[in-house]
C-alpha cells in the first residue's frame, strides 16, 4: 500500500502546486495611472437666471474649461471655469463661474467614467436681473456643482468628453418684490480632453 500512496503523492504534488506556479507567470492587471487632464468644450445651461413664476427665459449657451490633477490613483483635484451667454425676457445674460473640488474616476476598458463635486463662486452681469429695474442684489454668489461624465479616447492623448451636472447658485434680485428665481440648473457639456 505504501508504494501506491507514494505514487499518488508524487502525482498530486505538481497538480496542487500548479496554480501557484502559474500565478507567478501572469502579470497583475492594473488600471493605467491617471495623469493630468485639460478640457475645453461647449456647455448648455437649462434655464436663464431671470426666469421666475410663469416667465421662462429658456436655456443659455456657453463654454467650459477644466484642469484635473491626480492626487491618488483614482482621486484628483479639479478646477473648472465656465461661462454662459444669451438674452432672456429682454435682459442680457452673462454669467461666469469658477469652482474647485474633487473628482473620482475609474477606467472601464478604454473609456473612463468620473463623478465630481465642486464649490466656488459665480458672477453675473448687472443687466441679467433687471426685473423691477434694480438688477441683482449682488453680482457674486456661492456656487456648487455635482455631476458625472464619460471620456472616450479618440487618439493617444485625446479623448471626447460628455458630462452632465447639477449647478447651484443663489443670485437674487435687488427688488424685494421678485421672489422665486431659479437656484438649481442642469448643465450639459461636451468637448475635447488632452491627457499629459
Amino acid at each position: 500500500m505504501q508504494p501506491r500512496c507514494l505514487v499518488f503523492a508524487v502525482l498530486l504534488l505538481p497538480v496542487l502546486a500548479m496554480p501557484r506556479m502559474l500565478a507567478g507567470q501572469i502579470k497583475p492587471v492594473t488600471e493605467p495611472v491617471r495623469g493630468n487632464e485639460l478640457y475645453f468644450g461647449y456647455s448648455y445651461l437649462s434655464n436663464s437666471f431671470n426666469s421666475y413664476a410663469n416667465f421662462s427665459g429658456g436655456g443659455l449657451n456657453g463654454w467650459d474649461a477644466a484642469g484635473t490633477f491626480p492626487v491618488t490613483h483614482s482621486v484628483a483635484v479639479k478646477a473648472e471655469a465656465f461661462g454662459f451667454y444669451g438674452n432672456s425676457l429682454g435682459d442680457s445674460q452673462l454669467a461666469h463661474f469658477f469652482l474647485v473640488g474633487a473628482q473620482y474616476g475609474r477606467h472601464f476598458g478604454k473609456e473612463s467614467a468620473f463623478v465630481h463635486g465642486m464649490v466656488g463662486l459665480g458672477h453675473i452681469n448687472d443687466q441679467a436681473l433687471t426685473l423691477g429695474g434694480e438688477g441683482p442684489s449682488s453680482n457674486f454668489s456661492f456656487a456648487a456643482d455635482a455631476g458625472a461624465g464619460l471620456d472616450t479616447p479618440i487618439a493617444r492623448s485625446l479623448a471626447w468628453r460628455v458630462e452632465g451636472s447639477m449647478l447651484y447658485s443663489d443670485f437674487t434680485a435687488a427688488s424685494n418684490q421678485i421672489h422665486g428665481l431659479p437656484t438649481y440648473f442642469a448643465r450639459l457639456s461636451t468637448g475635447l480632453v488632452w491627457r499629459f
